[in-house]
């Protein structure tokens, strides 16, 4: 398994526990910090690196709890970084700050859980080959009433219902990119684990594609690309307007919603999208995605190429973006790279996009009543 890392979040105050100066993470059981047992007994080697998330001024206590460490997890200890407030607060700095790692998988873990243990690497692997994450549960045995004004008001089925424990393991990137949007969305909601934070926020999904340029210029002295035009010597070649990029902004979107892919939906053997314009096609899935019950969070597109420069046209693209789809452009992120001059890309021989998109469960469904292109130009 390539690139996971535990992150144990270690920044609460211990209040609960009613015991003065002491967090409870930090508590002795047989010389033993809590904490230290939290890790080491959730501790497995196919976690890479482990980070844990203190609260600021816990330097010396953490410092305390982790002097006996194994060697076999000492050695893979990264430098603890202070947490929030909330519990999701620390995730989310702790993800945060394994950014420059790029990690593929996360391991998300408490520290006042001393008796945890890692879930199997199997299970890991097949789980992450279909989902974003794996969740550990227990059986509910006792009987759980629901209660209003301090009267029974219903039942839960104890058959359906589980007891979530961590560690909880994610895909880093989906980790990362939902507890990112639940806070730049919704800032006071409160959640207990990840696994709500997965769950509200939603679906990701992938989408790509890719262009050949024709050594003819385009007959209006400009390509589109994210609903812009930009003037350029050579066109696109396309059954519709060859706008790549939103062509893997459509692929991701349906890919999100489980629609299939844009040549599914929108063939370039239909006479119908002949020199159709992308938007259309976007506003389209936007339909699907609002149908099924989902709303757009936020989407990161890439373009790839070495010609036409695409930074001076960024900020133009994510207005455009904007209103097509009402979404703020803080939710927008359009960047651009080149292949440094490798491949057929490299050779400016053709351009291509990747896109990622967070959706998440609406409560309502009801399709797009409208929008207007607006201008790109």
């Amino acid at each position: 398994m390539h690139g996971c890392v535990m992150v144990v979040v270690a920044a609460g105050e211990g209040s609960r526990l009613g015991i003065a100066g002491l967090p409870k993470q930090y508590m002795k059981i047989h010389n033993q910090a809590v904490l230290w047992y939290s890790i080491t007994s959730s501790f497995a080697p196919y976690m890479h690196k482990v980070r844990v998330v203190i609260r600021e001024g816990h330097d010396v206590l953490y410092q305390n709890a982790i002097k006996s460490l194994p060697p076999a997890i000492a050695d893979r200890l990264l430098p603890p970084v202070y947490g929030g407030d909330r519990r999701q607060d620390s995730v989310r700095v702790g993800l945060e700050s394994l950014d420059g790692m790029k990690p593929s998988i996360v391991a998300i873990h408490d520290a006042c859980r001393p008796f945890a243990q890692a879930i199997p690497e199997s299970s890991v692997t097949d789980a992450l080959a279909q989902h974003s994450g794996v969740v550990q549960v227990l059986p509910v045995v006792d009987t759980i009433q629901v209660v209003s004004d301090n009267a029974i008001v219903g039942n839960v089925d104890r058959e359906t219902a589980r007891i979530v424990q961590t560690p909880q393991v994610y895909r880093y990137r989906d980790a990362l990119a939902c507890h990112n949007a639940m806070y730049r969305t919704d800032p006071d909601r409160h959640f207990t684990d990840d696994s709500s934070v997965m769950l509200e926020c939603g679906m990701v999904g992938v989408g790509y594609d890719m262009h050949r340029f024709a050594d003819s210029p385009p007959e209006s002295g400009y390509i589109v690309l994210c609903g812009v035009e930009i003037a350029f010597h050579r066109k696109i070649e396309a059954h519709s307007d060859g706008d790549v990029g939103t062509h893997a902004l459509v692929d991701a979107l349906l890919g999100c919603v489980g629609e299939g892919s844009i040549g599914e939906h929108f063939p370039n053997t239909d006479p119908r999208w002949k020199c159709m314009s992308s938007t259309h096609f976007l506003l389209e899935a936007q339909n699907k995605a609002l149908t099924k019950g989902y709303a757009m969070l936020n989407f990161d597109l890439t373009m790839v190429c070495e010609l036409p420069k695409i930074i001076p046209h960024v900020h133009r693209m994510k207005l455009f973006m904007s209103k097509l789809l009402g979404m703020d452009t803080s939710a927008i992120n359009i960047k651009a790279v080149t292949t440094e001059k490798l491949g057929s890309i490299g050779r400016g021989e053709g351009i291509a996009a990747h896109a990622v998109v967070l959706c998440r469960k609406i409560a309502e469904t009801a399709p797009n009543p409208g929008s207007k292109n607006p201008s790109g130009t």
